[in-house]
């Protein structure tokens, strides 16, 4: 397994695992008030957190390059560098 980071079309298979609200709810922590999840909700919420230069999404892949994880690591305040929450 290999950590990479997050590319937009990793958003197809990470939508795939989410099957019900309550997957969703898990996966999430409530960042997303929307089921079914798709791609483009994944891109626009990912987009303006990751230009703020403290949200840093990572993909797992295998080694035949398959999407097989994903997580971030985010710093939770705008202000506080002490920081960090893995997700």
């Amino acid at each position: 397994m290999e950590l990479r980071e997050y590319r937009r079309e990793d958003a197809v298979a990470i939508c795939k695992w989410l099957r019900t609200e309550e997957e969703l709810y898990r996966w999430s922590a409530d960042r997303f008030n929307k089921f079914p999840l798709s791609e483009n909700d994944i891109e626009e919420n990912y987009a303006p957190q990751i230009e703020s230069g403290r949200f840093f999404p990572l993909t797992a892949i295998d080694e035949k390059g398959s999407v097989v994880g994903h997580f971030i690591i985010r710093y939770p305040k705008d202000d506080d560098d002490s920081t960090v929450r893995f997700g």
